[in-house]
């Protein structure tokens, strides 16, 4: 049997509105979640995975509705903490540490994730879901 795993990015989010977790979709962003649906509601997906992360959920949570399909969550697939605060950091201040992330991928604040430790736990979501042979699968996350 062979396993189809289409892995969407979740739609753009406003960066102001409330915190890592709890922001939504632009106007941009929901226009790319309907695309999804026109894109691969003929693909019989069988399974929805996503982050917990609300602008995630809200991406394929169309498509899921129109195949009369839950979402499972898994907060391992949350985003890469970059800090130890609860707020979304200033590209200012994030795009020097992505920089050095990329060319160090074992390097994090202190108190904060690795992208090679954030790739880690997302892997072995995708491990343990493939060891459930199933035949479809949709992923929303946060790739960072």
């Amino acid at each position: 049997m062979k396993t189809f795993i289409y892995m969407v990015r979740h739609g753009e989010s406003p960066k102001t509105e409330g915190n890592e977790r709890t922001r939504g979709l632009t106007e941009k962003g929901q226009l790319d979640a309907n695309r999804i649906i026109n894109i691969l509601k003929g693909e019989e997906i069988e399974v929805f995975i996503s982050s917990p992360y609300k602008r995630s959920i809200l991406t394929i949570q169309d498509l899921a509705n129109c195949l009369g399909k839950e979402i499972i969550e898994y907060e391992d697939l949350k985003e890469r903490l970059f800090s130890t605060e609860n707020r979304r950091l200033s590209d200012e201040e994030l795009l020097p540490l992505l920089k050095r992330s990329f060319s160090d991928p074992n390097f994090s604040l202190e108190g904060a994730e690795s992208n090679a430790f954030c790739q880690e736990r997302a892997i072995k979501i995708l491990k343990e879901l493939l060891n459930t042979q199933l035949s479809q699968l949709i992923f929303s996350f946060n790739p960072l």
